[in-house]
């Protein structure tokens, strides 16, 4: 790669060298075939996982690859601390972080490279739809459900401050944004607003990465949203939602430092956005409850911080009363 990069794709990685082989032959196949190894570059950051197997894949693909770049971190950082690691690295101006767990659609980096010529957004929404992994690869799997964003057609808003209410009747654009792989991002939007965002997100939460995204989105507006189904985006478990402590961490504790920052900066959509939190956070009491496990203090925690989300308050009290043997049952 002899010219500086139109686009970043920024893939952080840890220990599933399977997911990453196909999410990123997705990647070099559309690239190599629209001949746009000048104008995209991939850069993986292994996040100090030192097994064999992906150090050797790592190697190989640099040597293959020029337009692909890869890092080792020496100890572990987490998503965060990797994710601004790879955001600093990239070369390009524009920067799509991707899950090394999720798939491209066909003609997605080409609707990318479109948009960001056509239209020069500082954010881009991709339509999403959910997968569940059928093997430890993502060549099998499944989808469900209905197309994430709730548009015919590409829109572009020039603000958000002039568009709050065509927004709001455009289910999920904003929860999207909460989505690795849903959303590609000007480079400078996120390294300018990260201190802001950090007032309100710790820098260990996982959803670090979207704080800087909704500042920028709020006061600097520019977003493309793509109608086309762009990303396959696994359901199956994360990192960090192996078990009902990790998944109540992060909707609880890291999700409730997000709705804060909405409600600073986008006002219009918190109440929304906060029930959609809630709602998740509904579920995994739920499940928790099914499995047996002691979890009330969560259900307090979350009627704290849900407060306003009516109905799900009552919905969190009930759970409060109802006997384990009755969700182990259902």
């Amino acid at each position: 790669m002899n010219s500086k990069p139109i686009l970043s794709v920024i893939i952080p990685t840890y220990n599933r060298v399977k997911f990453l082989e196909t999410t990123v032959n997705g990647f070099i196949s559309q690239i190599t075939e629209g001949n746009f190894q000048e104008e995209v570059e991939i850069v993986i950051g292994n996040d100090a996982a030192f097994d064999e197997k992906t150090n050797e894949y790592l190697k190989k693909l640099e040597v293959s690859y020029p337009f692909i770049k890869t890092f080792t971190n020496e100890k572990n950082l987490g998503l965060s601390g990797n994710v601004v690691k790879l955001v600093e690295t990239a070369q390009g101006d524009f920067i799509w972080l991707f899950g090394e767990d999720d798939l491209i659609t066909p003609l997605s980096v080409k609707r990318a490279l479109e948009s960001i010529k056509e239209d020069n957004p500082n954010i881009i929404i991709f339509n999403t739809i959910n997968i569940t992994s059928l093997d430890d690869s993502n060549l099998k799997y499944e989808t469900w459900g209905d197309d994430r964003l709730s548009i015919k057609e590409d829109l572009f808003v020039e603000s958000f401050k002039g568009n709050e209410k065509k927004l709001s009747y455009i289910k999920n654009w904003l929860y999207l944004t909460n989505l690795i792989s849903a959303a590609a991002f000007k480079k400078d939007l996120f390294l300018s607003n990260l201190q802001k965002a950090k007032k309100y997100v710790r820098f260990e939460s996982v959803y670090l990465f979207q704080a800087p995204l909704i500042v920028g989105m709020a006061k600097q507006g520019r977003i493309k949203m793509i109608s086309k189904r762009c990303v396959l985006h696994r359901k199956n478990e994360t990192h960090w939602s192996k078990n009902i402590e990790g998944k109540f961490t992060v909707s609880l504790y890291d999700g409730s430092e997000i709705v804060r920052l909405i409600k600073e900066y986008m006002p219009s959509e918190h109440k929304a956005y906060q029930t959609i939190l809630a709602s998740h956070t509904l579920g995994i009491i739920r499940e928790g409850k099914k499995t047996g496990q002691n979890v009330t203090k969560y259900i307090i925690d979350a009627i704290k911080r849900y407060y306003s989300c009516y109905p799900y308050n009552i919905r969190f009290i009930i759970m409060l009363f109802i006997p384990k043997f009755i969700f182990k049952k259902s």
